[in-house]
Parts: C-alpha cells; structure tokens; sequence
C-alpha cells in the first residue's frame, strides 16, 4: 500500500534480487530489495551504508536495531547534505522466512519529517503480509 500521487517504479537486477522503489512528488523515496537466498541483515545494511558513503560526504550514521511490526531490524540512521539540502535517510535490513530484505527511505529533512509516517506505514504494510506468510510456513 502506498499513496496514489507516489510513483511505483520495479526492476530484477539477477535472478536472485527484486528492487521496488516509490517516489514522494517531493524529494522522499522508499525502496525495498529483496533477495531470495538468505544473507545477513548486519552485512546488507553495512553495504547499503557502504553505497550511501560512495555517493555523499559528511554522512553522520548511528547504528540502530528495531522491531518493525515484530520483525527484528538492523541498520543505519543518516543525515548528510545534498547540493544546500540536509537529507535524512534511513537504511534497515532484516530476514523474512529464508529472505532478506533491504530498506532505504529518505528526503529532504523537512520533507522526511512530514512523510515519516508514511514511510512507517509502507513498511508495516509490507511486513504484517510477510509475518503471516512466514508463520503460516512454519505451520507446515
């Protein structure tokens, strides 16, 4: 689930990843990877924050481990500048079944405090399906 006026893009980059990324009409952006074959949610998100450290100088990043909707996440907060702009950015990784997942979602700052919550109900609508599928699997 997302907002109507957000634009929903996808791309398979191998036969292993599957990428879904939507854009704010402002500056925000939401992306999820996810990969088939399980890999660490630690080592996804430090190379996230690796591909993020390419691209922008300056980048403050805290460590952060959080529950979203009971699924255990690891990952990176950031602040960094973009041309004059101070951009928030928020990097997650965590394991669904034998999946792992990506998340990336980020603005403007000013833009990122008004969509945060948006952002947070992306993602819950994304994993409450995926909690169920993973305990109805386990069920077999």
């Amino acid at each position: 689930m997302y907002p109507e006026n957000w634009a929903f893009s996808e791309e398979s980059q191998d036969a292993d990843s599957h990428c879904v990324m939507l854009q704010s009409p402002g500056s925000g952006f939401w992306m999820l990877q996810l990969l088939q074959t399980a890999k660490s949610p630690e080592i996804l998100a430090a190379e996230a924050l690796h591909s993020v450290e390419q691209e922008y100088d300056d980048i403050e990043v805290v460590r952060v481990e959080e529950e979203i909707e009971g699924v255990r996440s690891v990952g990176y907060d950031l602040l960094f500048y973009c041309l004059d702009f101070i951009v928030s950015s928020r990097v997650r990784s965590f394991s669904v079944d034998r999946h792992s997942f990506v998340l990336l979602w980020q603005a403007e700052d000013q833009e990122f405090e008004k969509t945060s919550p948006v952002f947070a109900a992306i993602t819950a609508s994304l994993l409450s399906p995926a909690k169920r599928m993973a305990a109805l699997n386990n069920n077999k």
